[in-house]
């Protein structure tokens, strides 16, 4: 069963937060938002809509969880003068993208190199 996780960035500081997604009222309107622990109490942390981002259910090489918008070199196969048979670079947009999903679940090695908000100009 894959785990119902999010990451978005914090509007109050822009990093980024890991929990549960949920909408709450802060004001007179429903805003995203990321249910986590802080110092030992579940609560809200208002999130950027546009930076959600749910976990894909796997994991990279380094035991980080991969998430979508995430960039990944997906690599494997046989390794001869240090290069792999096969490596790819791809950006995780949906988890809804089957193409996308189908290599990135197929891929020997995964390593998590980045996400499209903070690598921008790379």
């Amino acid at each position: 069963m894959l785990e119902s996780l999010y990451k978005a960035k914090r509007i109050r500081n822009d990093e980024w937060v890991f929990g549960w997604y949920c909408q709450v009222s802060f004001g007179s309107e429903l805003e995203p938002s990321i249910i986590q622990k802080r110092t030992g109490v579940w609560g809200p942390v208002q999130v950027k809509r546009e930076t959600l981002c749910q976990f894909v259910g796997r994991k990279d090489v380094d035991g980080n969880k991969v998430f979508e918008r995430d960039i990944v070199l997906c690599y494997g196969g046989e390794q001869r003068f240090g290069q792999y048979e096969y490596s790819e670079v791809i950006v995780i947009q949906s988890i809804n993208d089957p193409e996308c999903m189908r290599k990135l679940m197929e891929s020997e090695y995964v390593k998590v190199v980045g996400n499209v908000y903070d690598n921008i100009n790379d």
